[in-house]
């Protein structure tokens, strides 16, 4: 622990959604999981602030010496807040967890967790009307920092006018009282020859006056000068001031946009938009510039000794500005292919757009695999760490662009797109051109790669990065390939040196996190259900004996075979294609009535059928749909390849002797995509009759777990069919012989008759 946070505090989500769903069901899986992080809610709530000044201090600055030093300094710090009361309470989680400094690391580890659980919430309101408003106000906070440098600066244009303005008048004063002076020494000279000497005396005296008075009055104005010089500087100071913080809310803007445009190329979050901070990094290097080249003139009369550092503020400002927006803003694959031109990515630097004269105007682009990348870092100290340029010049695998391109890499220019009007750099087509994966010992997508794209500002070297990308000879690596990209987005910062992706996680990163994030993306009003995640989880790991904290490997999140439940026989794909599968058959086929709640998805057949043997108000024909898990249609492409909707229902059936007796199939079959694809899940339902010694009856009859009618539910999204001309055949309908399918041991894949 020690890495400094980067997620809102708990409690701050739970004020800005105060009054909405989300807020519920979060703050009661917060007081859950309190009580296991040792602190209970009155305590983590009253010292949130003290809580967050832990996280947000990085251990990672301090030597291993210093480190516990450090976290004492810390548990001082809280020892001052607390009351009597709270001391008293303090004592004995000191005791519970071993003195100050375990205090500080069960802090961390709280904090931790409470990020964790929070990253699905804050993914899954990406596209509703809360996101916006937040979108909404980080705009309005970057936009009204920028108007206050523009105030600040526009106070102190005035004071420098009025100070230049004055200074204009001083010397004019100074031009004519020297005149007169001369006039004076003149007239001084000639005095002697003079006839009329009185009246000479008397022009000498006015000149003199005159003189006086002007020395009078810029004396007066030396003084409000010197005053407004003054408040020049202090004026001057505060737009310093103001510009240093508009660079951070800015840059601070751009890295929330980054963070979720990484969510959106993994396929766990929603696109973001950038143009609004885009502008205010325009106006704002535009502002830098005039400053720099016109405010700069008006200030070398005042402040003419700090003029050389005024200036090089203002140009460590804007350098910071283009380095920090030098982005990526497309990127559309997440997999380069070795002979096709697949890949097109766009960079732009937002500060530019106003300035474009500023910039090169050239940009290279390097591929790198992501240790040959690491190992051209340089450790600055124990928190930074730089590019070498030459090193990337030399090592970088050959990238080309449309077969067109050097030694050197794959090369672009800045040009002004004519639609949009914004200065961007793009790349389209980009291939390797010479590639061997002889030597590579591991996986295909366990292999990341990583563009280097290099431009100029004068003399300064800007680079940034694109998202990680896998290399593939064929589209059945596609899959995997998608599954690395998004565990690397998801654990790490992706645009940070050097990379170092975690290969293992813990089921609740995986399951509660990541996987419910990516359900989110597709349905924000609906993410994963204790009970979906607790059989994710347990479909993961292959065994009951596991805890949210048990570590998992991307091996065997995405590659390694899944078993099969009944008989733990290996399957033919692994867990991460199941869910892919599983993943397509809602977004494709079954969308409007997952985000009702009425497919329970992700539960095993064995937990379905206790459900409903449990179920009080158990009625026949009462059905929980869910996925298979031992069936799937593989596929080359990750978004051809499908789930299969089974059943889980109830029956009745009358005796011999007249009992009515209820029964539970656990394992019918419902639907595969092809299927769905000529006929919509409603109606299937709807037409899937059951067999009876009378006739038959409608199998499918309530919703579980809220017994509603399926005329009230599925019926509502009931299709016509076509009518074929003078057809007066029967209506073909599902038929369902339950004595059938109970005999049917071998294949229950086929437990339907069509009539």
């Amino acid at each position: 622990m020690g890495s400094p946070g980067q997620c809102t505090s708990i409690l701050e989500f739970l004020h800005q959604h105060e009054g909405e769903q989300i807020a519920s069901e979060v703050y009661f899986k917060w007081k859950d999981m309190l009580p296991d992080t040792g602190f209970d809610e009155q305590f983590r709530t009253s010292y949130d602030r003290w809580f967050q000044f832990c996280y947000r201090n990085d251990l990672n600055k301090f030597s291993n010496g210093m480190v516990a030093q450090e976290k004492t300094r810390m548990f001082d710090e809280l020892k001052k807040m607390l009351n009597h009361e709270q001391k008293l309470y303090l004592q004995y989680i000191e005791n519970k967890f071993g003195g100050g400094e375990g205090v500080v690391d069960a802090a961390f580890r709280c904090l931790w967790r409470e990020e964790q659980m929070l990253i699905p919430y804050i993914q899954s309101v990406l596209d509703d009307a809360s996101s916006i408003n937040r979108q909404e106000h980080v705009e309005k906070k970057v936009r009204d920092s920028y108007e206050t440098c523009l105030a600040n600066y526009e106070k102190l244009k005035t004071v420098l006018a009025a100070t230049l303005a004055w200074t204009e008048e001083e010397t004019q004063n100074s031009i004519t009282a020297a005149g007169y002076k001369n006039k004076i020494e003149g007239l001084s000279q000639r005095l002697p020859h003079i006839e009329n000497k009185g009246l000479a005396e008397q022009l000498v005296k006015r000149l003199q006056e005159k003189c006086n008075e002007l020395e009078s009055a810029n004396q007066k104005l030396r003084d409000q000068i010197s005053l407004k010089q003054q408040e020049s500087l202090q004026l001057f100071d505060v737009l310093l001031q103001s510009l240093i913080d508009n660079n951070g809310q800015i840059l601070d803007a751009v890295t929330g946009w980054r963070n979720q445009f990484k969510m959106f190329y993994a396929e766990v979050g929603s696109k973001p938009d950038i143009e609004k901070i885009a502008k205010c990094c325009a106006e704002t290097a535009k502002l830098l510039y005039d400053i720099k080249q016109d405010g700069l003139a008006e200030l070398t009369h005042p402040l003419s000794e700090e003029n050389c550092q005024i200036k090089t503020k203002l140009d460590d400002l804007l350098l910071e500005l283009f380095g920090g927006t030098f982005i990526v803003v497309e990127q559309d694959n997440y997999v380069i292919k070795k002979e096709s031109q697949n890949l097109k990515i766009i960079v732009r630097v937002l500060a530019a757009d106003q300035v474009e004269h500023m910039l090169d105007g050239h940009i290279q682009a390097f591929l790198f695999h992501e240790e040959s990348l690491n190992q051209c870092c340089e450790k600055i100290n124990d928190t930074k760490w730089l590019l070498n340029v030459d090193r990337v010049e030399h090592k970088s695998l050959k990238l080309v662009t449309k077969k067109k391109g050097n030694a050197k890499g794959a090369e672009s220019r800045f040009i002004r797109n004519k639609k949009t009007k914004y200065l961007e750099g793009e790349f389209s087509g980009l291939q390797v051109e010479k590639f061997d994966r002889a030597g590579l010992q591991r996986q295909v997508h366990e292999e990341r790669y990583k563009i280097v794209f290099m431009t100029n500002v004068g003399q300064v070297k800007l680079w940034t990065l694109s998202l990680p990308l896998v290399m593939i000879t064929g589209s059945n690596q596609q899959c995997h390939s998608l599954a690395s990209v998004m565990w690397a987005c998801y654990s790490t910062n992706v645009y940070t040196l050097p990379s170092v992706v975690p290969t293992e996680m813990t089921l609740r990163d995986i399951v509660d996190c990541m996987l419910d994030a990516k359900i989110r993306k597709l349905c924000p009003s609906r993410g994963l259900s204790d009970d979906s995640k607790e059989h994710l989880k347990r479909r993961l790991i292959g065994s009951g004996n596991f805890t949210d904290e048990s570590q998992v490997s991307l091996q065997q999140f995405c590659f390694d075979k899944m078993f099969n439940t009944s008989d733990s026989q290996p399957l033919t794909f692994s867990f991460w294609e199941w869910f892919v599968a599983c993943y397509n058959l809602i977004e494709k086929y079954l969308l409007p009535y997952w985000e009702r709640g009425w497919i329970f998805g992700f539960i095993s057949k064995t937990t379905a059928a206790e459900r409903l043997q449990a179920e009080e108000r158990c009625r026949d024909g009462l059905f929980i749909l869910r996925f298979s898990d031992s069936i799937i249609v593989p596929s080359q492409g990750v978004k051809s390849m499908f789930g299969h909707l089974t059943v889980c229902f109830t029956y009745e059936k009358v005796t011999p002797g007249g009992e009515t007796k209820r029964g539970i199939f656990p394992d019918g079959n419902v639907a595969d995509y092809k299927e769905l694809d000529r006929n919509c899940l409603a109606n299937i339902l709807s037409e899937t009759l059951r067999k009876q010694e009378q006739g038959s009856t409608h199998c499918y009859r309530y919703v579980y777990p809220s017994l509603e009618r399926r005329e009230d539910t599925f019926d509502k999204f009931l299709e016509s069919k076509p009518v074929v001309a003078n057809y007066q055949g029967v209506q073909q309908m599902w038929l369902i012989d339950i004595e059938q399918m109970l005999s049917c041991k071998k294949d229950r894949q086929l437990p339907y008759q069509v009539c």
